[in-house]
């Protein structure tokens, strides 16, 4: 039953993935893909423009021969007819409406390129599809199959275990007939080994599932360590990052360091030499203060002579100038 099951699904899934191969297969065949070009219309328009006879002058109408009865019907170029009623016709107008008629052209003729290109993506996201649903049905069909291979051992070992416990039966049947006298100790024998039987059922029952435990732990563990891996692999590439940066803030301290001493250098260079200089300038300091302190007390000495002077004579001017009063009074 599971395998007619199995072969129903195969066969709808092919039938699913051939589907739409099959009509992307008719569109892509049986239309051929038409090439973006100029449209025919298009062509004859312009056919048409080339071929329309220049005015006289932009403002004077042309005039239409009027049609003769023989020739009834005018001939159109480009799908339209020239109306026998309206025999005055302005080449400007003609113009304008050929222009509007290419206008109109080109843009069906864009809009018609523009549904190509939406078809063909369309037809390129089928085949995509397709293909996913391919190999969607290429995994299902595998796993089927490995699925029905694991059926089938579980039925064969189901099927040991039956005949095992079948020939159990028939010797316990048989030693139940032979020693009908010693049916009580069989049959307390038997519980025995029911019990044991129990037990040792219980007992794998509890291994397996301390298996599924141990194996659950495992796969926790394994995880784990696949995470403390990842964090080892990052830590080391941090470390190696951080060496490297190290590496480069020592280069950068000594060359700072070098810089520093050559600059400490210099300023002590150009201290000494400021030194020297204040020094020099500090002894001419003295010296033209010395300099001047003499030249200080010497005018000094000099300005107490010349008060003293002075004072001799303002006395003297004083006595002529008192003499001369006497002696004009």
């Amino acid at each position: 039953v599971q395998e007619g099951e199995t072969n129903k699904r195969e066969e709808q899934l092919e039938s699913q993935s051939n589907e739409p191969k099959e009509e992307s297969l008719g569109q892509g065949q049986g239309e051929p893909q038409k090439t973006p070009g100029r449209s025919p219309a298009l062509e004859a328009v312009q056919k048409l423009i080339s071929l329309t006879p220049p005015s006289a002058s932009s403002g004077t109408p042309v005039k239409m021969p009027s049609a003769t009865p023989a020739k009834s019907e005018r001939g159109s170029v480009g799908g339209l007819n020239t109306n026998t009623q309206s025999p005055r016709i302005s080449q400007e107008h003609l113009q304008r409406e050929l222009n509007k008629l290419e206008d109109l052209l080109m843009s069906q003729d864009m809009l018609h390129q523009a549904e190509l290109e939406k078809k063909d993506s369309e037809i390129k996201r089928l085949f995509a599809k397709i293909s996913e649903l391919q190999a969607g049905a290429k995994a299902l069909t595998e796993r089927e199959l490995r699925l029905k291979k694991e059926v089938l051992e579980k039925t064969k070992s189901r099927q040991q275990l039956s005949l095992v416990m079948e020939e159990y039966e028939k010797t316990i049947s048989q030693l139940v007939a032979q020693k009908e006298e010693e049916r009580k100790e069989y049959e307390v024998q038997k519980e025995l080994l029911m019990k044991e039987r129990d037990t040792a059922m219980q007992h794998l029952n509890n291994m397996e599932i301390a298996f599924n435990d141990v194996h659950q732990k495992y796969e926790r563990s394994k995880t784990v360590i696949e995470g403390m891996k990842a964090n080892e692999d990052i830590l080391k590439k941090s470390l190696a990052e951080y060496d490297e940066a190290i590496k480069t803030a020592n280069s950068k301290y000594e060359s700072l360091k070098n810089h520093a001493i050559r600059q400490l250098e210099t300023a002590n260079q150009e201290l000494d030499l400021i030194r020297r200089s204040h020094q020099v300038e500090q002894a001419k300091l003295k010296a033209m203060l010395k300099k001047a302190e003499v030249r200080v007390t010497s005018l000094e000495e000099s300005l107490e002579q010349k008060s003293k002077e002075n004072q001799e004579l303002a006395a003297i001017c004083d006595e002529l100038i008192n003499k001369v009063g006497s002696g004009a009074n």
